[in-house]
């Protein structure tokens, strides 16, 4: 059985497919009509599946596994535990992924530079 999204746009459309992931401010819906449509954020006004993603909420450091409860206006989002959020918009969303994020490496480098002007030969040594 194929469990399709439902994505509800601010001017009455209503869309379903697979959600891919929300990035950038842009929702990306593979639908089988269209193929992988990305919607601006902007003009989504509610999300609802059945499947479980890896979501960021403004404000939260790293992501998490919730799922999507919603029609037509807002968005009710449920954690592994089963805590149910609820947004009378869905502008609180701020990433949807379907693989779990990862956090690129950070590199810290240390050290001393040295720098002499040479002023014989007006060289940076």
């Amino acid at each position: 059985m194929t469990w399709a999204d439902t994505v509800w746009m601010n001017n009455g459309d209503v869309l379903s497919g697979d959600i891919v992931k929300l990035d950038s401010g842009k929702l990306s819906l593979q639908t089988k009509y269209a193929g992988t449509i990305e919607l601006d954020w902007r003009y989504v006004t509610a999300l609802d599946s059945d499947k479980t993603f890896w979501v960021s909420l403004i404000g939260e450091e790293k992501a998490r596994l919730r799922r999507f409860e919603g029609q037509q206006t807002g968005v009710t989002v449920i954690d592994e535990s089963g805590r149910k959020r609820s947004f009378s918009a869905v502008w609180p969303v701020a990433a949807i992924h379907i693989e779990k994020p990862v956090i690129a490496d950070t590199w810290v480098l240390g050290g001393k530079l040295v720098a002499a002007l040479d002023s014989k030969s007006d060289a940076y040594c």
